[in-house]
């Protein structure tokens, strides 16, 4: 049979767990004034399992009677599962509580076990699930670090309000207990290994974790606040570069303006010399226009002239022509042969008579 071993100082809500877990109230639980309630082994079976309940140490009226009965309950021998019910006060880890782990855990060969962090308020809860700002891995350090056996099964149970202050209580049992109950490994325990728990240096053991305890917050506080800080300089540092970007982004902006209102007046000035250049080519394409058309007004009117002047020329000719035969017509033949003939020696002198024969030729 699996004995089910819930260990942990009065207050922290053994009882209330085990009598949710088999189902009715066997374990007497509820307020008390300065003791635990559990003031002895208490022993219950259901479905093959043992449940066993024991008193805390943390009792000053009865802390060798709370060692003796949590030894008794490591030395019944067989399969076990060691479960250690804690609390947080104000979210920090109590010292007493790891002086009882840690006194139970040198006195027997418990190399396996769960820890049960009891009726914690559901934002504490919350913030350890979710490690928030390292909270969780914080009250894991505190929890583990002196401990000569560590372990990984850890659970965190809310605070269930209509369980506060009352007497005997009776809830059913959550599904992630159950399942945490389940995750945790069964180990064996042989009663010869189990010593007697040794209480004589509890107070003293205690002191010293919660001198150890107070150096681990102002420590954790230390570094908070070096965080803090980062964390400032770190948004101071995000801010800056913020603001500089944003003067940037202000500077390109202007920059992009300006160089967007120079290529709009480059365009404007690539536009007027484009304007020029082509008023510029029209003037000139006029002007060679005019200049072709005179040009060809000139030509037209020396062809004319020309034409004119030949015109003209043949007219004299054929008025030369005309009054040369008319002096011929009034001439003999012999008289216009000898008239000729003078005129050519006149102007030829001693060279051939071409003249004559070409006149001769024509039959004058």
């Amino acid at each position: 049979m699996e004995h089910l071993v819930f260990t942990g100082n009065p207050g922290v809500g053994k009882s209330t767990l085990l009598n949710s877990l088999v189902g009715s109230v066997r374990f007497k639980s509820g307020v008390s004034a300065g003791a635990g309630l559990t003031v002895q082994l208490q022993r219950e079976v259901k479905d093959q399992r043992e449940y066993v309940d024991t008193p805390g140490l943390f009792d000053a009226l009865r802390i060798e009677k709370a060692a003796e009965e949590i030894s008794k309950s490591l030395k019944l021998g067989g399969l076990y599962k060691v479960i250690f019910v804690v609390q947080l006060k104000a979210g920090r880890v109590k010292s007493e509580d790891v002086t009882t782990m840690i006194l139970i855990l040198k006195a027997a060969p418990i190399q396996q076990f769960g820890i049960i962090i009891n009726d914690v308020p559901s934002n504490t809860a919350k913030k350890i699930r979710d490690n928030k700002d390292n909270f969780g891995d914080n009250v894991k350090v505190a929890l583990l670090s002196e401990l000569p056996v560590k372990t990984s099964h850890i659970l965190v149970m809310d605070r269930i309000e209509d369980c506060v202050d009352e007497n005997d209580v009776l809830m059913d049992p959550p599904a992630h207990l159950t399942d945490f109950l389940q995750s945790v490994p069964t180990i064996e325990i042989s009663s010869e290994k189990v010593e007697q728990i040794t209480v004589s240096q509890y107070h003293k053991l205690q002191e010293q974790l919660g001198a150890s305890l107070r150096e681990m917050e102002e420590s954790e506080t230390r570094r908070e606040k070096m965080r803090e800080d980062l964390v400032k300089q770190m948004q101071e540092e995000k801010d800056r570069r913020e603001r500089l970007e944003e003067r940037m982004r202000d500077r390109e902006a202007e920059e992009r303006k300006e160089r967007q209102e120079l290529q709009r007046q480059h365009e404007q000035d690539q536009a007027w010399m484009r304007r020029k250049w082509e008023a510029e080519q029209e003037a000139r394409m006029t002007l060679e226009k005019q200049q072709r058309e005179q040009e060809r007004r000139l030509t037209d009117e020396a062809r004319e002239r020309a034409a004119q002047a030949q015109q003209l020329r043949k007219i004299q000719k054929q008025q030369q022509i005309a009054e040369h035969k008319s002096e011929v017509n009034g001439m003999t033949c012999v008289q216009l042969r000898s008239e000729l003939r003078n005129k050519r020696k006149a102007t030829t002198g001693n060279k051939p008579d071409l003249v004559g024969r070409v006149l001769k030729a024509r039959g004058i």
